[in-house]
């Protein structure tokens, strides 16, 4: 996807669904408020949370991977 195309996905997107790495840079892009749900693989990685709070978005995380787990998660998300 051209990057300008990127830039426009998150900056108009209300939550973005990614897992723990590079993508999660382009939160940057995001408007205040927007939710990003963060998937990682067994691990708590804090880098992201930072960031996120920097930007004042809704960070929320699933640190656990399985696919149960992650609908458990969104499941207690409002949007």
């Amino acid at each position: 996807i051209p990057f300008k195309e990127q830039v426009l996905y998150f900056n108009n997107a209300k939550m973005i669904i990614c897992a723990h790495g590079a993508v999660m840079s382009n939160m940057f892009f995001c408007k205040e408020k927007t939710i990003i749900f963060e998937v990682t693989c067994n691990t708590n990685w804090p880098f992201f949370d930072k960031i996120s709070s920097i930007l004042n978005l809704n960070h929320k995380k699933c640190i656990n991977n399985n696919c149960y787990k992650i609908i458990e998660c969104l499941e207690k998300i409002s949007i």
